[in-house]
């Protein structure tokens, strides 16, 4: 699950990486160094450490590329961009890209998905699969889903098309 902000009447307070709860100051979120540290706040860490924002999202980016990489087939078969037509999906799906691997985006319809998901896709290029039954027809022949039965996603959402996949989950949602 992921965390919230956690806002209050004179400031917002954030959860950083390492659990801990910070205060924003004069509405910017605390700087940390590579050990964790928090280096500055306020206004010390406004748009003077935007150079060192950049720096740190430019090794981010740089360290999920080569991770990309790592997953690729050395036969050069495609690996599966598991996308839903969210911002973690467009992350991947833009990480994936830059990778340079071979990849087919694959976008698994439940036939009840909203129109704007569907058009957001199709702009992607990514490629749309539809399925044998529709959500309908699974949910009069099995009922409907609950957190103990998720019938309809095992049909709809979770079958392996090719034999590796990519997804892309924020390290909050994990659960290793």
């Amino acid at each position: 699950m992921a965390k919230k902000k956690q806002q209050y009447h004179n400031g917002d307070r954030v959860r950083l990486d390492d659990g801990e709860l910070y205060e924003w100051r004069d509405g910017v979120p605390p700087v940390k160094d590579e050990q964790g540290n928090v280096i500055k706040e306020g206004r010390e860490a406004g748009w003077i450490d935007m150079a060192t924002v950049r720096e740190q999202l430019h090794k981010k980016v740089d360290r999920a590329v080569r991770l990309i990489r790592s997953a690729a087939f050395p036969d050069g078969q495609p690996v599966e961009v598991a996308y839903s037509g969210g911002k973690d999906s467009d992350v991947i799906l833009e990480l994936v890209r830059m990778s340079g691997i071979p990849y087919r985006a694959i976008y698994k319809n439940t036939t009840i998905d909203p129109p704007g998901t569907i058009k957001h896709v199709e702009e992607q290029g990514v490629e749309i699969v539809r399925p044998k039954q529709t959500f309908f027809q699974l949910m009069a022949y099995a009922g409907f889903s609950n957190r103990f039965q998720r019938g309809c996603c095992t049909v709809l959402k979770e079958y392996k098309i090719l034999d590796r996949s990519v997804i892309g989950v924020r390290k909050a949602e994990s659960t290793t």
